[in-house]
């Protein structure tokens, strides 16, 4: 049997060729294949954090357009000014004067931050009361109420009654007194101030 070994090795020679540059083929295939892979799966990924910003930008105007007026109208109110006692000492004075009450005391205390659970206070506001005491003689009930009215009209902040006590004077007691009651309360002014942040931080609560 004549067997041709120059034309069997030739013949190796090319399989061997043909089968390394199939596998150096297959191989650059799954190379490019994972590639891709990894280039569709970062992709993929910038899609969704586009989405992510786009939904938080979308919640941050809705935000803004649902507590714009709210935050227009309570800044109005001198909610975010600094403490103005002055005013309101002013206002007092103005409307004893107007009423006649010419027995109208009061103490204001010194400013103070609110720490308080009860209140549900971003991390970036910072609230404080400051607490106003009076005591007066009263013509008639209702000038108490011009009394608070008065001082809720300023644009001082937000006011708040804590307590209120009027007594009727007795009578027989009374002669000589111009007044028929006498009234003892207690108001507290709410201010704040906050560092500029996100929507979602002003919005942070329970």
């Amino acid at each position: 049997m004549n067997i041709e070994y120059e034309l069997l090795r030739r013949r190796l020679i090319v399989f061997s060729i043909v089968v390394i540059f199939g596998l150096i083929v297959l191989l650059t295939s799954i190379f490019i294949l994972n590639s891709k892979r990894d280039y569709n799966a970062n992709i993929e990924g910038e899609i969704q954090s586009i989405h992510a910003r786009t939904a938080k930008l979308i919640n941050d105007a809705a935000l803004v357009e649902a507590y714009q007026h709210d935050y227009e109208r309570i800044s109005g109110r001198g909610f975010f000014s600094e403490e103005s006692r002055l005013s309101w000492i002013e206002q007092l004075e103005r409307t004893a004067s107007r009423l006649q009450l010419n027995r109208l005391q009061y103490h204001i205390d010194p400013q103070e931050q609110v720490h308080d659970s009860n209140f549900s206070i971003p991390a970036n506001v910072s609230l404080f009361k400051s607490t106003l005491s009076l005591e007066t003689g009263l013509v008639h009930e209702g000038d108490l109420v011009d009394i608070v009215n008065d001082l809720a009209d300023l644009s001082a902040g937000l006011l708040v009654l804590d307590r209120c006590k009027i007594t009727k004077i007795n009578e027989k007691l009374s002669s000589g007194s111009d007044y028929n009651f006498t009234a003892s309360c207690g108001l507290s002014w709410y201010k704040a101030s906050y560092l500029e942040g996100t929507a979602e931080q002003m919005s942070d609560g329970p």
